[in-house]
């Protein structure tokens, strides 16, 4: 299967509490990611909070508003591989993306800790059952050289669970579904259309050999997610847990990328 040519990662940096010390930390690590030759959709340039929102409007011509902004932001989270967080200063944004990220996108994430702004917050702790999770402290961005390299070679490679698997756990969470529960039910319903679908776009990206794939998996996975947790709520059955247990534990062994608690999936 082949990998994107280019990564394109997503960083979320403090803003509208950033001063001059978070910018050239963060512009360091933004150096490091363009070394590693990632395309970041967010700018290889640290913001601050005097230059955010107009940086925004240069670069999609609307004028700023909260709405506008997070729908641009959410947008470019939705086209990234990767996930990177530059931890400066406290970001109830940052948490906010995080959260969307972690339930909804399940981009990989690289949480690049600064030594002076540990993360205490309990639910930002141990992401790792959610999607792919790295935690590393620094001083100094030069010292995430190694680890971020490892976290972006991870990164690239698509989703450890091959087309045809991932076709086959959609096939019997969809068979499950229908027998299990009532398919007069719009939910249910609607739901078994949408494995199908998942089902055809895996089958065609495959076919065609195209980078596609490798967005397309990620896709799947996550609808697999979300219906794993609806069948749950819908029906107490230990059919339909194992069911959802075989593809969201489809995954390569955890792998260290620096750091007491930083781990990668591959």
């Amino acid at each position: 299967m082949k990998s994107p040519e280019q990564l394109r990662v997503f960083v979320r940096q403090p803003l509208t509490r950033a001063g001059s010390k978070d910018t050239h930390l963060v512009q360091g690590v933004l150096d490091e990611l363009a070394a590693a030759g990632a395309e970041v959709l967010t700018g290889l340039e640290a913001q601050s909070a005097e230059s955010f929102r107009s940086e925004f409007e240069a670069v999609t011509g609307a004028v700023f508003s909260p709405s506008a902004f997070r729908a641009w932001r959410l947008g470019l989270l939705a086209r990234s591989h990767a996930m990177v967080i530059v931890r400066t200063e406290l970001s109830e944004s940052g948490a906010f993306e995080i959260a969307y990220n972690s339930v909804v996108t399940r981009r990989p994430m690289f949480f690049a800790v600064h030594a002076d702004m540990p993360i205490t917050t309990t639910l930002l702790q141990d992401l790792e059952p959610l999607c792919p999770t790295a935690y590393v402290t620094f001083d100094d961005p030069s010292e995430l050289a190694e680890s971020l390299g490892r976290f972006l070679a991870c990164a690239r490679q698509a989703p450890a669970v091959p087309a045809t698997l991932l076709a086959g756990r959609l096939e019997e969470l969809r068979v499950t579904l229908v027998t299990a529960l009532d398919t007069a039910d719009p939910l249910v319903a609607a739901t078994a259309s949408a494995l199908v679908t998942a089902q055809e776009l895996l089958g065609l990206v495959a076919k065609t050999h195209t980078g596609e794939l490798y967005d397309a998996l990620w896709a799947a996975r996550a609808l697999v997610g979300e219906v794993s947790y609806a069948l749950r709520a819908r029906a107490d059955s230990k059919r339909l847990v194992i069911a959802a247990t075989h593809i969201s534990s489809a995954r390569h062994s955890k792998t260290s990328v620096g750091g007491s608690s930083s781990l990668v999936t591959c």
